[in-house]
């Protein structure tokens, strides 16, 4: 047997058991792809399955879950900005918020769909469900309990009028940075205020300023402010482009939604037939 005739079988043998393992390992991918359909056959029907689509067991946890959390970290959050501990559950017993549960549900439920897309996809329908939730809640407290949240900003607008009108604009130095103490009109959202020094009428005076800083601002001690300074008022208001921009906003938005509500009465409306129907008469 010539060597070329001895290389030819090798080759053969060799080109045969690369065949026999091509089809075992055909073989092992199609056992394997049948185990796993198999799998998730058995998982769709299993209710229990936490983690698997949508069911009651993972809803319901979702919902428990979140009401707790949510209610831990609002009080951790509001604890660090005022310092002070307050009670934040929205239920008689037990640590729980049901809107944060709620909230919890219905993005899992409205998101779920997007699985396997971009985080840019879930970051729009996370935006937009819990504006709309959001919407929907004030709306219905609105509705229900006759009260408006935005009141508070419209509040914080009519303070900051009735400081101002009237006022002296004067230089104050800060003296400190302090939590707002109960000579103040309001305590506002964080609870740190400035102590200013300034002088009128000549007199030396020590008010604190019409803020609500979430942490203290220690760095600004020493700082020479304007502040408008009105004798009839508990404090005085600080002079800034911050207040001045936020003040605007807040008088926008309460302006457009004035504009919002009185639309429908401006409309040309026919009431025949004891029903209200805005548009136009052909």
């Amino acid at each position: 047997m010539t060597t070329q005739e001895r290389f030819a079988r090798r080759r053969k043998k060799l080109e045969e058991k690369l065949t026999r393992l091509d089809l075992q390992e055909a073989r092992t991918l199609q056992r394997e792809q049948a185990h796993d359909e198999q799998i998730a056959r058995d998982l769709a029907g299993v209710p229990g399955h936490f983690a698997h689509g949508l069911n009651f067991y993972k809803l319901f946890w979702v919902f428990f879950l979140c009401c707790f959390l949510g209610v831990v970290i609002e009080t951790i959050f509001c604890w660090i900005a005022s310092g002070r501990l307050s009670q934040r559950t929205g239920l008689v017993w037990g640590p729980f918020n049901l809107i944060y549960g709620i909230g919890a549900v219905l993005l899992t439920v409205c998101l779920h769909p997007f699985i396997g897309k971009s985080d840019r996809w879930i970051f729009i329908g996370g935006s937009i469900i819990g504006g709309a939730f959001e919407y929907f809640c004030s709306w219905l407290q609105e509705t229900v309990l006759g009260t408006v949240l935005f009141a508070l900003a419209a509040a914080a607008i009519v303070e900051k009028y009735r400081t101002v009108r009237g006022a002296a604009l004067l230089p104050a130095r800060v003296l400190e940075c302090r939590r707002a103490s109960s000579t103040s009109n309001s305590r506002g959202a964080g609870g740190y205020r400035y102590l200013v020094e300034l002088y009128a009428n000549g007199q030396r005076l020590e008010l604190e300023t019409n803020d609500a800083f979430w942490f203290r601002h220690d760095k600004d001690k020493g700082k020479v402010l304007q502040v408008w300074y009105n004798p009839n008022a508990r404090c005085v208001e600080r002079k800034s482009w911050e207040t001045e921009f936020f003040a605007a906003v807040l008088a926008v938005i309460g302006a457009a939604l004035l504009a919002v509500s009185f639309i429908p009465f401006l409309l040309p409306a026919d009431r025949e037939g004891g029903g209200l129907v805005v548009g136009v008469r052909a």
